[in-house]
């Protein structure tokens, strides 16, 4: 009669040393992933909201073109009229923060502008200076306008062409001229947050 052989139902169990071990590697990846990817949604958060915010200037701009031809003298202000913004402010001092050069204050001259996705827009006091493709105005979506300090890290600045083209500092056309002078792409120009 052959032997039986009997498996032992316990042979196959894990000892309570391997399940801490299984644990402590799960504890790991978990500390060292999880912030990344709360940190990732939030970038791609702030990457929405500040390209909803540049359409609504586009569109802005385009309601402009049909009721008038834009003037060299247009500034970003012009297009309050067609902008839906929730708060209009020109008093803030501290309202948000500028990429990379500290924080930056609503006023008259450089209004601000918060729409319904959170977002300040900051309508900069320069003109197109000219009516050529390469003539733009500035300025600048802050996507969370936590005031200072805020978890985007600044704003993102941009150009209004006086074609209607929309573009991110490195995006520039090269010498695009407005009212205060001449710039140039710049390939750090943007919050590390930020690309088209």
């Amino acid at each position: 009669m052959p032997l039986r052989v009997t498996k032992d139902k316990f042979a196959s169990a894990f000892t309570l040393a391997e399940v801490l071990f299984v644990l402590v590697i799960w504890g790991g990846i978990v500390t060292f992933t999880i912030p990344k990817l709360l940190i990732s949604q939030q970038n791609q958060k702030f990457k929405a909201i500040a390209k909803e915010s540049m359409a609504s200037i586009a569109e802005a701009y385009q309601l402009y073109q049909k009721d008038q031809t834009p003037p060299s003298s247009f500034k970003p202000k012009d297009l309050l009229p067609y902008l839906n913004y929730v708060r209009y402010d020109t008093a803030t001092t501290n309202a948000f923060d500028y990429p990379f050069a500290g924080q930056g204050d609503c006023s008259a001259a450089s209004p601000c502008v918060y729409l319904h996705n959170g977002s300040l827009i900051q309508l900069y006091a320069d003109s197109f200076a000219g009516t050529s493709n390469t003539n733009m105005v500035w300025m600048l979506v802050d996507p969370d306008s936590s005031r200072i300090n805020s978890p985007s890290g600044g704003g993102i600045e941009f150009a209004l062409y006086y074609n209607g083209r929309l573009a991110d500092w490195p995006g520039i056309t090269p010498n695009s001229v407005c009212s205060w002078g001449t710039y140039s792409p710049d390939a750090n120009g943007n919050p590390t947050w930020f690309n088209w």
